[in-house]
């Protein structure tokens, strides 16, 4: 097909799957975006000057609701993993939504070392930007990536680890460690003048994570005609 029809035709499923998932036709709207996914999954050219990655984002996070929808509770991640071939190669967004619906539902088996897997295949460059672990140059990413991948690092150590498996201790370690840029490393100095280590854990994440973004944001299918058409 032509790049134009191959647009036109994506951006026409990716709307259909949205409109399946509002009238609750759960099936069909995991079998329509899996499908964009997989028509698109290892391409990084863009499609007449859309980024296939932003395609394939929106069609993630439309197949997450529609696994909710089905009842399919403990089965995001694996789902996605089998998806998209790994859990390295799960939009950072698409993760992030699989994982808070995994948490709001209490399957947390096995949630610890699928995060560290993902979260541990980017690495701070300058302090500035996160590129492959592997690669030496940055990324093509979206501006919004870094807030995304903040907050899904704030879920790990403070939800996760800090509160759901109890390791207050090994999350405010594993913070201090991680590759955060400066501004959110100030659980160190809170940390530090707390008396309580779970105090410390508050106290120290809330304010290292601190970021201004509408906590729905990750949860909610971006609108194809939005995204996609500015």
């Amino acid at each position: 097909m032509a790049p134009s029809e191959d647009l036109k035709g994506l951006l026409e499923d990716l709307d259909l799957s949205e409109t399946y998932l509002v009238c609750a036709m759960f099936e069909e709207t995991a079998s329509l975006a899996s499908s964009i996914v997989s028509r698109l999954r290892g391409s990084t050219a863009p499609v007449d000057g859309v980024e296939a990655e932003d395609i394939i984002e929106c069609a993630g996070v439309v197949f997450v609701q529609a696994l909710k929808g089905l009842g399919r509770t403990s089965k995001y991640l694996k789902e996605l993993e089998l998806l998209f071939g790994s859990v390295a190669a799960i939009p950072v967004q698409t993760f992030h939504t699989g994982v808070r619906f995994q948490l709001q539902e209490g399957h947390i088996s096995g949630l610890r070392e699928v995060m560290e897997e993902f979260i541990g295949k980017w690495k701070l460059i300058d302090g500035k930007y996160y590129v492959l672990a592997d690669s030496k140059l940055p990324s093509s990413l979206p501006e919004e990536f870094m807030t995304h991948y903040l907050d899904l690092v704030e879920v790990y150590a403070v939800m996760l680890r800090g509160k759901l498996l109890g390791d207050a201790d090994l999350a405010i370690s594993w913070v201090e460690n991680a590759e955060l840029p400066e501004e959110k490393r100030q659980v160190r100095i809170v940390a530090e003048q707390s008396s309580s280590l779970k105090k410390a854990l508050s106290d120290a994440l809330q304010l290292a994570f601190s970021v201004q973004v509408n906590p729905l944001a990750a949860v909610q299918p971006p609108t194809s005609a939005a995204r996609l058409h500015m």
